[in-house]
């Protein structure tokens, strides 16, 4: 696959935290150290919840409500339902997020060519350059599923285009990795989301069209991967049915780092949140 532009993330690189379910205080309001440390640290969604003591950090729920797992039967897990990657099973954790609010966040990812960070989000705006992050940091073992918050910009008309969050990547160049997100096949003009992955001997992937093409404005990707079951890549544009590809693989691929690749897409990227089953 033709990757142009690619960013893959570092271990500890800008705001990476791991998270074992809800942080918040009890109900009687006994707030320790950390409550109140977590109160004044960074609000990825603006909903006046700080990250840390936020159950969907990536999402805005001010409600914080978490009530799906009960109302089948089920105990609360401390994600909360508008981000919750399986809303009637106990069980999922957040592990990490990643924003990029940090003062020079980009000295962290290498080289720089094509991506640059402001306004706490990670934009590119990518034409036919080859920028390269290549980092250490890796994802959990399967099952896990990945979320990343965008807003796509723009894209070059008629041509081939992509956008895609990679997942166990190799430090080759270009990697080969678990990939998911939308692309544009040629001057075709149709517009797909696609899953899949192109290690070697494993190599397999999906798409299905996107029925309203490339839509500027906020989207969530999501990469889900479970063992025997393969890689679903799902897309919601805000306001927008969810549209899915999905790929079977034969077994995990390795381990490896995690990140984003783009090629001909404007973009900007605004978090990254993994979550793990218990």
């Amino acid at each position: 696959m033709n990757r142009a532009a690619l960013c893959l993330l570092v271990a500890g690189c800008h705001r990476v935290f791991g998270v074992e379910g809800s942080t918040q205080p009890d109900a009687a309001g006994d707030a320790t150290a950390a409550d109140a440390d977590c109160r004044a640290g960074h609000d990825e969604d603006n909903d006046g919840l700080p990250d840390l003591c936020d159950n969907c950090p990536g999402v805005a729920n001010p409600d914080q409500n978490d009530t799906f797992e009960a109302m089948n039967g089920r105990m609360p897990d401390g994600v909360g339902d508008r981000c919750d990657p399986n809303p009637s099973l106990e069980g999922d954790r957040l592990a990490s997020l990643v924003t990029f609010d940090e003062p020079n966040a980009i000295d962290r990812w290498r080289p720089a060519d094509e991506w640059e960070i402001t306004g706490g989000d990670l934009r590119v705006g990518s034409s036919s350059g080859v920028a390269q992050y290549i980092y250490d940091n890796v994802i959990p073992a399967p099952p896990y599923v990945v979320q990343l918050g965008f807003t796509l910009v723009s894209a070059f008309s008629n041509q081939h285009a992509y956008l895609e969050l990679l997942a166990d990547a190799t430090t080759d160049d270009p990697p080969a990795a678990v990939f998911c997100g939308i692309s544009r096949y040629g001057t075709s003009g149709t517009e797909h989301v696609i899953g899949g992955t192109d290690h070697v001997g494993l190599a397999n992937s999906d798409d299905e069209p996107l029925p309203n093409g490339f839509e500027a404005g906020p989207h969530v990707v999501e990469l889900r991967h479970e063992p025997g079951t393969g890689i679903r890549c799902a897309i919601t544009p805000e306001g927008r049915a969810t549209e899915v590809a999905q790929a079977t693989l034969s077994q995990a691929p390795p381990p490896g780092a995690f990140g984003f690749t783009a090629f001909r897409v404007q973009a900007r990227i605004h978090y990254v949140a993994i979550y793990r089953r218990d």
